[in-house]
């Protein structure tokens, strides 16, 4: 089975790819998973003995988007608050406003597709905070796969924000794998030593009132003026848990 883990950056997607790589190892041992866009590359070189490939994505080339519309993938797909998005890709990568902007602008035409296709199990960030043993759950039974209520309660605790940070502050002090350049990655869970903000700001705190008011008009055709999902947008990827 091939699962693609999709979302704006900082959705929550990294989450989600746990949970879905916890409930298939615990079936089988032949689960591979990785973060890249493409999807393509990452098939060619699939060892032929992964009985499950995940695979993180955010902006997935031709061949994902082909995968996704044809049905012949599962999807996962993270939906949080575009602005928060912003904030936090800001903050925790030290990207540009405007590389941020046009990141986040890219992805919810993304999203918009994916709403439109059907197939895909939207995830909603909040559900994730404030739900998490049921987004396993929610998880689960997208996979096909069973979970008793212990082992969803288990599971959300091992990957709860606290628990996560802890694990992330062990990375610092030992040898992770590096991606790119600068940034150090560990490579089974794709957590970044930096990966939790112990006080992320609010978009109105981070941002100036004119980016505010350029983001909203950049983004009008995915938000309304409260940074929320227009609503017609909103009622496709709504799901119930």
């Amino acid at each position: 089975m091939i699962v693609l883990l999709t979302g704006l950056a900082r959705s929550g997607s990294t989450w989600a790819f746990n949970i879905a790589r916890v409930l298939l190892l615990a079936r089988t041992p032949a689960v591979y998973g990785e973060y890249r866009d493409d999807i393509a590359g990452a098939l060619a070189a699939a060892d032929a003995k992964v009985e499950h490939h995940l695979i993180k994505t955010h902006a997935p080339d031709a061949v994902g988007r082909a995968l996704i519309e044809q049905g012949t993938c599962r999807t996962i797909c993270t939906v949080r608050n575009p602005l928060e998005c912003l904030t936090s890709q800001i903050e925790r990568f030290g990207a540009s406003f405007e590389d941020a902007l046009a990141a986040i602008h890219a992805g919810l035409a993304f999203l918009r597709v994916q709403a439109s296709i059907g197939g895909v199990r939207f995830l909603a960030y909040e559900d994730i905070v404030e739900r998490p043993a049921a987004a396993v759950g929610a998880i689960a039974r997208y996979l096909d796969l069973a979970v008793s209520p212990a082992d969803a309660d288990r599971i959300a605790d091992r990957f709860s924000k606290e628990n996560v940070a802890r694990f992330t502050e062990r990375l610092k002090n030992h040898a992770v794998d590096k991606v790119g350049a600068t940034e150090a990655w560990e490579s089974d869970t794709l957590f970044h030593a930096d990966h939790i903000r112990a006080h992320p700001s609010a978009p109105e705190a981070l941002l100036s009132v004119e980016q505010l008011g350029h983001a909203t008009a950049r983004l009008g055709d995915f938000i309304d003026q409260r940074g929320r999902l227009v609503d017609a947008l909103r009622r496709q990827v709504a799901q119930p848990l």
